[in-house]
This record gives C-alpha cells, sequence and structure tokens, in this order.
C-alpha cells in the first residue's frame, strides 16, 4: 500500500474516531527487492479470491517473457471488465496494466493476462480534494475498465445488494462472517531485530495472499472500517485497492476496500514507520458506496 508523507496530510478522521492514512507515489514497492498480506496465505488459482482480486502494476512491460514493474497496488473485479481500487491508485495510471495472475513474478505470464486500461473513474469529492491539495480520503474510490472482458474472472453484484452489514447483522440470528482480506503487497515487515526466515530469493510482493481477520460487529455502521494488525494479519504497501469479503449466505460479499494504514495517537494519525505497517489498517465501506458505484457504471457504460 502507497502512502502519503505525514507532513504532507494530518487528517481526522469523522467517524466514530476512525482516522484514514495517506498515500505517496513516491512510496513504490521496489518488486525485486522491497517488499501482500502480512502473516498471510498463498492463494491458489482456484481460490474464488484469485479470481477476483487484480494486481496494479506500474510501470509495467514484459521483457524477454519476464515481467518488469515498478511499484504497485491491488484492485478487485466488478464486473467483466470493470476493477474497483483506491483512488491514489490511478496517480501513474497512464504507465499501469491490469494483471490477472497469482503471481506477478511467474515466467509463464502472458499477454492474455494482461490488461489496458481504458478509462478511470474517480469519486467526485476525491477529485475536488485533489484541487485543492487536501486529499479527501474518506472517498478514496476508483473504478477502473478494461480495455476486453477480463478471462477466467468470476464476479457478481453482491456488493450492490440493497441490505447492508449492519442490517444484515441485525435482522440474522445466527451466522459467521469471517472477514477476509486480500492483496499483492508486502507479505512481511522489515524487522532489524527480527531477520525473516524466507529465502532472499523469495519476493516480498507481487504474489496474492489473503487471511482472516477480526472485526467487531459495531465496525459494519461507520464509513471507514479498521482491523488491528499490530502482531496481526493485516495490509501493507501494495494492497491499497484490495478487498476485504465477508460470508454472506455462503457468498463472498465485497465489504470493503483497503486505503490505508496508520497508527492512532489521540484521534490524530501518526504514521511513525512507513515500513513498518504493524499498526491499524483502514478499509472503505462499500456499504455507504453502492450508490455511486452504480451510478458510475451505468453514467460509463
Amino acid at each position: 500500500m502507497r502512502f502519503l508523507n505525514v507532513r504532507r496530510c494530518l487528517y481526522i478522521f469523522m467517524i466514530a474516531s476512525q482516522f484514514l492514512g495517506c498515500a505517496d507515489s513516491s512510496f513504490l514497492d521496489k518488486t525485486k527487492i522491497d517488499g501482500s498480506i502480512l502473516m498471510g496465505d498463498v492463494v491458489t488459482k482456484n481460490d474464488p479470491v484469485a479470481a477476483r482480486t487484480v494486481l496494479i502494476a506500474h510501470n509495467f512491460e514484459i521483457i524477454n517473457g519476464i515481467p518488469q514493474y515498478f511499484g504497485m497496488c491491488s484492485g478487485v473485479i466488478i464486473n467483466s471488465n470493470t476493477i474497483l481500487t483506491a483512488a491514489h491508485c490511478t496517480k501513474n495510471i497512464k504507465t499501469s496494466k491490469i494483471l490477472m495472475t497469482t503471481n506477478a513474478h511467474s515466467d509463464h505470464l502472458s499477454n492474455t493476462q494482461v490488461y489496458d486500461i481504458q478509462k478511470v473513474i474517480l469519486h467526485d469529492e476525491y477529485i475536488k480534494s485533489e484541487k485543492t491539495n487536501k486529499l479527501d480520503y474518506k472517498y478514496d474510490l476508483a473504478i477502473l475498465k478494461t480495455d476486453r472482458p477480463i478471462l477466467h474472472s468470476d464476479f457478481d453484484s453482491s456488493y450492490l445488494i440493497s441490505i447492508s452489514t449492519e442490517k444484515f447483522i441485525q435482522s440474522t440470528n445466527s451466522f459467521f462472517l469471517n472477514p477476509l482480506i486480500a492483496g499483492f503487497g508486502r507479505n512481511h515487515l522489515f524487522q532489524n531485530s527480527e531477520p525473516s526466515n524466507e529465502p532472499q530469493s523469495s519476493p516480498m510482493n507481487g504474489i496474492l495472499e489473503k487471511a482472516n481477520v477480526e472485526i467487531p460487529d459495531d465496525q459494519y455502521q461507520n464509513i471507514s472500517i479498521v482491523i488491528d494488525q499490530h502482531k496481526k494479519a493485516g495490509v501493507c504497501s501494495g494492497d491499497s485497492g484490495g478487498p476485504l469479503f465477508v460470508n454472506r449466505n455462503g457468498h463472498l460479499y465485497l465489504q470493503g476496500l483497503a486505503v490505508a494504514v496508520t497508527d492512532l495517537d489521540n484521534n490524530f494519525i501518526i504514521r511513525k514507520n512507513f515500513s513498518n505497517c504493524d499498526g491499524q489498517g483502514v478499509f472503505l465501506n462499500l456499504d455507504f458506496f453502492k450508490d455511486w458505484i452504480a451510478t458510475s457504471l451505468g453514467s460509463h457504460e
């Protein structure tokens, strides 16, 4: 996940003391050396999560059959040629490609898995905040239209069903939401005192991973959903735009979209170490954005 220098944004979030972090295009993943979902599990190609989650690779090209890119975000498929991601991920969109893969480092990645981006739709309120240089991250949403239908993808309109998860919880006697996050970003932290057990040849990002997380029921009534990822599974650099799914009646319901990692102190955002995502992962609650998604899709077909 990409981050904005804290000196450029110190922003108090409105709802229930939830605050959004910030993002900066200068903080890009160096795919060869720099750090997916922290403490997660690798997603297999037959997993429904793999059929709905994509990599957005900046400055992408294939050289001698090997993918090359600098900088990345994640995204989620919402129909056959539409991706939902974080608006701040579109800063370098002219040099970006959509990759339908579980491993961007695979030698078997073919051009059929790579999609051009033909159209970008940003949330109106995010655009307004860009013009004033005071980015409003509670509208950090973008829709990307691909040049052709995405092969082997699995999408549905569950994110637009009328009943919110808050009301679903209230009306259901017994169920398990089992919240699940996914993304292509950094998969472990830099810890000077705790050397990584992973082989140095193993890439830190560009591989789709997923993890179950704990979310209190009352979080679903807020415009932002915050997960505690101190020493737990969570999101990090490269996971911006990645999905938060919950299980509703046996289906993956697209509940949220990753936009930030923050440290909270006295109701202010304090980012103490950008390379350490051991803080709070912030997701926009898509129950609050169904009208915008539907309107945007309908007016830009």
